[in-house]
């Protein structure tokens, strides 16, 4: 996943910022259907680290004031196992709740590249010399 990993923090922020300088697209009334599409299928998707963020902080914070503490536990123990799991090597034959980890995992690590992304964005950080990982090849 690690390769994955950087190519998804070295590409999206490109992509944001490309979504971004053409912010005009969004307009309804000039762009239709396709200002929606775009609005749903692509800011949308890269807003999704805010979305899980927030509502991680949500529940916590819920929890914290003796509501949905079973909540909180089960959904902090999924994630501590996801990750446990996601980051060893894959057996030959996983079962089926090591593959909802390993999907889950790649989930995980998709949205915590956004969040890279964003920052770089925020930060104004441009890639200007990229090496391509020649490990796999």
């Amino acid at each position: 996943y690690s390769v994955e990993f950087r190519r998804k923090v070295r590409i999206l922020p490109r992509s944001i910022r490309g979504i971004l300088h053409m912010r005009m697209l969004f307009n309804p009334f000039r762009y239709g259907i396709f200002s929606f599409q775009l609005f749903m299928h692509k800011l949308m998707r890269y807003m999704v680290p805010l979305f899980l963020l927030t509502g991680a902080i949500s529940l916590t914070a819920l929890a914290a004031f003796g509501r949905y503490r079973l909540l909180f536990l089960l959904a902090t123990g999924i994630v501590v196992a996801t990750i446990f799991v996601g980051r060893r090597s894959r057996p030959q034959r996983p079962t089926p709740l090591i593959r909802a980890c390993h999907l889950l995992y790649y989930y995980l690590m998709v949205n915590y590249a956004l969040i890279l992304a964003w920052i770089n964005v925020v930060k104004g950080a441009r890639m200007v010399l990229w090496a391509p990982d020649r490990k796999g090849m």
